[in-house]
């Protein structure tokens, strides 16, 4: 019931035209083959702005008034999905079997993150379901940048996971089909990935829009245990101390 096309975008966020790094290639070339059934579809800039100019020109402003790539290439999605329908993966992802059978029902299937509620690397939909025009919505409500959002915050809320997280909570319908985080998405950010044979997919998590707040809310997240044993440590020595 969801359209086999397997979609994917590429573009040098530098501007200096750079081709698709090789490992992406050969992710991208691993997916191809074990999807050979599918139809594979890549979007550079050009055709991800032509998509919007010909269909949705009320989002183009929006679209153009995006500080950083990574937001361009997220807030596609949606319009991809509802305009072709199909499966959309970010070009660090790999799936070594064939997920067909997992597609049986129209709607919306979305996966697990590795970390906190749902990822936007993994989407697969239904051509013209309405969940896309919620998180089309959402996408120009949240364009301006909060004073309280650090660059990590306001990427993820603005187009990122968290918007479409938020987005299944307005959703009223019961057709959207979580996938489980096991059999597509075992690995996350602290480098933990638990391949195994029951595995379709996986990401590798390239981090390619990460800056320093990334990195310094990756750590803490992979570092928790150690930061709060510390903490503890710190609290009891400075009794300990005052107790003198």
């Amino acid at each position: 019931m969801i359209p086999k096309i397997i979609h994917q975008i590429y573009w040098d966020f530098s501007g200096n035209n750079s081709p698709i790094p090789n490992e992406w290639k050969k992710f991208s070339k691993t997916l191809r083959n074990s999807h050979k059934n599918w139809k594979y579809k890549l979007w550079d800039y050009k055709s991800c702005l032509n998509l919007i100019k010909t269909y949705y020109p009320w989002f183009l402003e929006t679209f153009n008034e995006y500080k950083y790539p990574i937001q361009k290439v997220d807030a596609i999605r949606p319009f991809i999905l509802y305009h072709e329908g199909g499966l959309y993966l970010d070009m660090d992802f790999t799936c070594i079997k064939n997920i067909d059978k997992f597609f049986k029902k129209q709607g919306v299937y979305l996966l697990e993150s590795a970390h906190f509620g749902i990822t936007n690397a993994f989407m697969a939909s239904s051509k013209n379901h309405p969940f896309w025009k919620i998180v089309m919505e959402e996408q120009i409500k949240n364009k301006e940048k909060k004073f309280y959002q650090t660059h990590h915050f306001y990427i993820m809320q603005s187009t990122g996971p968290s918007l479409i997280t938020n987005c299944i909570k307005k959703y009223k319908n019961n057709d959207i089909h979580i996938l489980s985080k096991n059999l597509f998405n075992p690995c996350n950010v602290c480098g933990d990935c638990k391949l195994n044979n029951n595995l379709y997919c996986y990401t590798l998590h390239s981090k390619s829009w990460s800056k320093l707040d990334s990195q310094i809310i990756n750590h803490i997240y992979c570092n928790y245990k150690k930061i709060a044993l510390y903490i503890l440590i710190i609290i009891i020595i400075s009794k300990l101390i005052g107790l003198f």
